[in-house]
């Protein structure tokens, strides 16, 4: 691929995007909504890949995502967050136990 980062698809920068920080071989990965932009097989393509990393590698990964599907998916743990405060720790099996507010509210809401 010859393209500038300014041609490409916002898909396509962010599949650039993590393809980088993955050379890099971080100890933590760190991901803010790392498939918004993606259709549904390259978003099944990186959550099978966030997978392999944490499995073979042993990696950590935070991951920040709207999506409850998406988190149910790959997170071993759901911590909500309120203006900057987790206000709930969860398993992604147990989103339903939620007592908080808010996130009685975004789970109604998604």
């Amino acid at each position: 691929m010859k393209k500038s980062g300014s041609e490409l698809s916002v898909g396509q920068a962010q599949r650039v995007a993590l393809a980088r920080t993955l050379a890099n071989e971080p100890e933590v990965l760190l991901l803010d909504e790392p498939t918004s932009a993606l259709d549904p097989i390259s978003t099944q393509n990186i959550e099978d890949a966030i997978v392999k990393l944490k499995i073979a590698q042993g990696m950590t990964t935070v991951i920040v995502s709207h999506s409850i599907s998406q988190i149910q998916r790959i997170a071993d743990v759901v911590c909500l967050l309120v203006d900057g405060q987790i206000v709930e720790v969860l398993k992604p099996d147990k989103l339903s136990d939620a007592k908080h507010p808010m996130a009685l509210r975004f789970l109604q809401l998604s």
